[in-house]
């Protein structure tokens, strides 16, 4: 559910207890405010564990001891992996 359709849902909710509207269809309202709350809270746990985890790789090659690899490029060629496979890991694939 969008944000806005969210707001509508919150509005209907208002309008039903206003009138005394049928408990039915308030509850139906409820459950569909429920549901879009625990689909709001499982994407906000997801992105901070996205966000924990980019935050972790961009430690490691921030904390990389750079004087460890014979040729600089090899350097630039790891930190350049690293960060492909973190976003892979986190982004969906792309649909081409």
């Amino acid at each position: 559910m969008t944000a806005d359709e969210i707001k509508a849902l919150v509005e209907r909710l208002r309008k039903h207890r206003e009138t005394g509207t049928c408990m039915e269809g308030t509850m139906y309202l409820a459950k569909t405010a429920a549901d879009a709350l625990e689909t709001l809270a499982l994407e906000n746990q997801r992105l901070r564990a996205d966000a924990h985890a980019l935050r972790q790789e961009l430690r490691n090659m921030a904390n990389a001891e750079t004087h460890d690899w014979d040729d600089p490029t090899q350097f630039a060629a790891w930190a350049k992996s690293r960060a492909r496979h973190t976003l892979d890991a986190i982004e969906p694939p792309s649909k081409v």
